[in-house]
């Protein structure tokens, strides 16, 4: 005979479960481990902290996706003007005028390739409102918008992937924003190694984000996981060396 605590252990989980599996489609994505990690954090009964959990994995896009979803991340990060889009004050523009914008440029974008790229986007870089009306960039945005993003207690260590010929700007001066409005983290070495090896050959910083909260640093996690502070002070950064004699090393900036 079950004990009534295990019965409300039980019963606290599913509540907690179905709850992140409504969240999931709220933001178009299937249930997955991910969400099956959150429903435990959330009802205090797992021992797997919300703020610590691995980023979400998409799915492959399809090849013929791909230059129509960086040009969507570019209208919606950076120049929505190239579809005659306006963004409201937190990013966010209607489907149906992104889709009329779209068509007025000649750009051939079906409905059901929107909702696909926002599925199968393996940053999940874009999100839709809950009714499915409106869409945004979860983050990178360049034109002033105000994401509304809580902030956070961050896991003790996050990553930055750059490539080497940033690394003396970066010795001096730490992370900066640059054109963007936050600094960009990873939760994982090899998120971060990706991010750096869209420009070259990457190299991936270790961010000591436990030591930067306790000093009063802010952050935030968009919606689709990346970690995002204002800037990063050199002194909480070190450089993830390459492999040496088959183990891993670290060194300081």
């Amino acid at each position: 005979m079950n004990k009534p605590g295990k019965a409300a252990n039980r019963a606290a989980k599913l509540e907690a479960f179905e709850r992140a599996r409504a969240e999931s489609r709220e933001h178009a994505r299937e249930p997955s481990p991910y969400f099956f990690e959150k429903a435990e954090a959330k009802s205090g009964l797992g021992l797997i902290a919300a703020s610590s959990r691995a980023p979400l994995v998409r799915s492959g896009m399809k090849p013929d996706l791909v230059p129509k979803s960086r040009l969507l991340a570019r209208v919606l990060r950076h120049k929505p003007e190239l579809w005659g889009v306006k963004l409201d004050r937190e990013g966010w523009c209607t489907v149906e005028a992104l889709m009329e914008g779209a068509a007025k440029v000649g750009q051939m974008l079906s409905l059901g390739e929107l909702h696909e790229i926002v599925a199968t986007n393996d940053k999940a870089r874009f999100t839709l409102s809950p009714d499915g009306v409106r869409i945004r960039a979860a983050q990178g945005h360049s034109v002033p918008v105000v994401l509304n993003l809580r902030t956070v207690v961050p896991p003790p260590v996050l990553y930055h992937g750059t490539v080497r010929k940033n690394l003396p700007a970066i010795r001096r001066e730490g992370l900066k924003p640059m054109s963007r409005h936050a600094v960009h983290l990873s939760a994982t070495k090899e998120a971060a190694a990706a991010v750096g090896g869209r420009r070259g050959a990457p190299v991936v910083l270790i961010v000591d984000s436990y030591a930067m909260n306790r000093a009063g640093f802010e952050f935030q996690q968009a919606e689709n996981d990346v970690w995002l502070t204002a800037a990063v002070p050199p002194q909480f950064l070190k450089l993830l060396a390459h492999m040496r004699r088959g183990r891993p090393a670290t060194t300081r900036t």
